[in-house]
């Protein structure tokens, strides 16, 4: 890896997700034809890249709404860090409101 990535990925949290997320995109963003693609990337520290957090946010949303308990994304993550992904990153927002 460039001296300049390394840096960067050093500094800014959830860039080394992020990266991934984009490559996986460019590799596999074809299949959006057919399929929701959503690329999901986890840094080996568990900062977790943007689209897996708005992911797991939507699965929570749907969650709520059909078992109408407006707690279920905010436990969805906690059962996430009890598998040892701890989602840190710089947008994380659990709403109990969805």
């Amino acid at each position: 890896m460039p001296e300049k990535k390394k840096k960067y990925n050093a500094i800014t949290t959830g860039a080394a997700a992020n990266r991934a997320s984009v490559s996986k995109t460019a590799k596999y963003g074809a299949l959006s034809v057919l399929y929701i693609f959503v690329p999901v990337a986890i840094e080996t520290a568990g900062t977790w890249g943007q689209s897996a957090i708005e992911l797991v946010h939507e699965i929570g949303k749907r969650i709520s709404t059909v078992i109408e308990d407006t707690r279920a994304t905010t436990f969805l993550f906690h059962n996430f860090q009890a598998c040892g992904f701890v989602p840190v990153g710089p947008k994380i927002i659990i709403n109990n409101n969805n």
